[in-house]
């Protein structure tokens, strides 16, 4: 397991409305705005229900849906 703390994850100007894939603490995630100008969410990259990459999903209404 790795130690908790902050990671770096993705520049923040480079995070919009489109999902972002990255890694961190050995863990991948996916980073995204809800809008545009809203603050950056990161959620674990893959959906709990399905099992896929979250980095292919889309936001509806400001929420990401799986693909």
């Amino acid at each position: 397991m790795q130690d908790a703390g902050w990671y770096p994850l993705a520049d923040s100007g480079a995070v919009g409305v489109t999902p972002v894939e990255a890694e961190a603490g050995g863990v991948r995630w996916v980073a995204y705005r809800p809008s545009s100008g809203a603050p950056v969410v990161v959620v674990e990259a893959r959906c709990p229900h399905r099992l896929v990459r979250l980095a292919h999903g889309t936001l509806e209404g400001g929420r990401l849906r799986c693909p």
